[in-house]
């Protein structure tokens, strides 16, 4: 007698692919990763192509904006703070004058009194004098003027180099290269206002009282 011996294999149980999961906190750090990784290389990249231009000398054309020529009036008005009756402040007020004339500007001191309300929260009403410092390059056949403006008062403590000392000196520095070459057509106001670092006084009588 014969018997056929049934053999039992144990079945494979064979799951479905899929993506491996992280655990809930890496799901939300790796895209987080990734930007921070992105941003840093743009960074990086801009960095690279970043450059300062060369500080062009004194020898300059007189055409030509010079840096060097400017920062020569910089160490004149940072010898001490400029700050809103002080020496200081007078001294650079006297200077500014007398630069301007020198290039033969069209110059004048708007003297005027002025009130203003205290700053957002402050009360009160402050008064006093304010002394803008203005000049004109005449334009040749003017249909209107560019105005450019900028505070020649520092802080209390400091020399103001940057805060306007640096805008200070490139305003006197591209008059001076306008006004050696070709005659503009429309005309140039500067206007060195006063009170910068007290919310810009001097700014409000020129726009709202001088003729220019």
């Amino acid at each position: 007698m014969s018997s056929a011996a049934t053999i039992h294999r144990p079945r494979l149980q064979r799951g479905r692919a899929g993506p491996m999961e992280l655990p809930r906190h890496g799901r939300w750090l790796l895209p987080r990763l990734s930007l921070l990784v992105v941003l840093a290389m743009l960074v990086w990249v801009g960095m690279q192509q970043l450059s300062t231009p060369d500080v062009v000398p004194a020898s300059a054309p007189a055409t030509t904006f010079s840096a060097a020529r400017a920062i020569e009036h910089l160490r004149v008005i940072t010898a001490e703070p400029r700050a809103v009756g002080l020496p200081g402040h007078t001294a650079t007020r006297e200077y500014l004058v007398a630069q301007l004339e020198a290039l033969g500007l069209e110059t004048e001191v708007q003297v005027t009194s002025i009130a203003v309300t205290g700053e957002e929260g402050a009360e009160g009403i402050g008064a006093g004098t304010v002394y803008n410092v203005l000049a004109r390059i005449p334009g040749t056949d003017s249909t209107g003027a560019i105005a450019i403006d900028g505070h020649y008062d520092s802080g209390a403590t400091g020399p103001g180099a940057m805060d306007a000392g640096s805008g200070f000196v490139t305003m006197l520095e591209t008059a001076r290269a306008v006004l050696a070459g070709p005659a503009l057509r429309n005309g140039v106001i500067l206007v060195f206002a006063v009170g910068g670092e007290e919310g810009m006084p001097g700014a409000a009588p020129f726009n709202g009282q001088h003729a220019w």
